[in-house]
């Protein structure tokens, strides 16, 4: 916590409050908690910081506050001038790539990850590129995993294996690899709810209990946003979580078909053409380490209006 307050310097940890929900079995057992942690001193609209998901309420909130972290690392960032520009933020203003963590190389590695997740998304949606199918649901599932998937009315899942090329510069060699995407749809009366996660093949996880979690957690945006209307429900990616939360046919008329497929190999292959650590003496002092990580060539996820099922 101490290593936190010195290197976010837009967020009182102190007046850091947490909105928290136990998932209860069927016997209504608490099998895991969904953690918030948001400002205490905004009143009753709570705006949130960052969110937590696990099994045990301690580790849910330390999760909510390693996001929240990340988010006003990202802010100093893109706050001060000359950081802004050597990490493209004036060209992406969003925390699209951005990742910390103690461990450099896990950490580069996650940057890539959201580098990737972000901009299949954008060929997915934008340029109508059917780099996914639809799969049948998964069979395995944890007990907490069980009890979100009863939360919707109908869930879809899609599936992609992308190829990645890693190539920051002329004197780096490129590196190229698998990932595996997964992109589950959570519907609930006239809305949806995405939720995505980009892993490697062999993941023994896989993509979908995050995505599930993800999908879930744009569920609870959804159904708190007359509530948090200081997170202003005109600004991305509120604008589209409550636009898509009452309008799920607008989503599923965005979503290109697999017939129209023409070029499966060049529509799945990705590059990361910018990979860069910030190495501040502030957060190298304390061991954290923070790499940005973009395909230059998509389209930021900040573009468009609310009609856009990109978030």
């Amino acid at each position: 916590m101490k290593s936190m307050r010195s290197n976010s310097p837009d967020v009182d940890f102190d007046a850091l409050g947490f909105e928290e929900a136990p998932v209860r079995d069927a016997n209504g057992e608490v099998i895991a908690w969904h953690s918030v942690a948001y400002d205490s001193k905004t009143g009753s609209a709570r705006f949130p910081f960052g969110g937590g998901f696990h099994r045990t309420r301690d580790s849910a909130r330390k999760i909510a506050l390693a996001e929240t972290w990340e988010r006003s690392i990202f802010r100093h960032i893109r706050d001060t001038p000359s950081l802004r520009s050597d990490f493209r933020v004036d060209q992406f203003p969003s925390t699209c790539g951005f990742a910390a963590g103690w461990d450099s190389v896990m950490t580069q590695s996650r940057a890539i990850a959201e580098a990737i997740e972000r901009s299949a998304w954008s060929r997915w949606i934008d340029l109508q590129k059917p780099i996914f199918r639809k799969i049948a649901q998964p069979q395995s599932w944890t007990p907490a995993s069980l009890e979100i998937l009863g939360k919707f009315d109908q869930v879809q899942f899609w599936q992609g294996v992308l190829r990645v090329r890693v190539s920051p510069s002329e004197n780096v060699p490129s590196v190229e690899y698998q990932l595996l995407m997964g992109v589950v749809l959570g519907f609930s009366g006239q809305g949806v709810f995405p939720g995505s996660r980009v892993c490697l093949p062999d993941s023994p996880f896989g993509p979908w209990e995050h995505s599930l979690i993800e999908a879930w957690r744009h569920q609870i945006a959804f159904l708190n946003s007359d509530r948090c209307r200081s997170a202003d429900e005109n600004m991305f990616p509120m604008n589209r979580v409550v636009f898509f939360g009452s309008n799920a046919s607008a989503a599923l008329s965005q979503i290109p078909q697999a017939d129209e497929m023409s070029d499966w190999d060049n529509d799945r292959t990705f590059e990361v053409d910018f990979l860069r650590e910030c190495r501040l003496p502030d957060f190298l002092k304390t061991g954290l380490h923070v790499w940005r990580a973009l395909d230059t060539t998509s389209i930021p996820w900040t573009n468009g209006d609310h009609c856009r099922f990109v978030y």
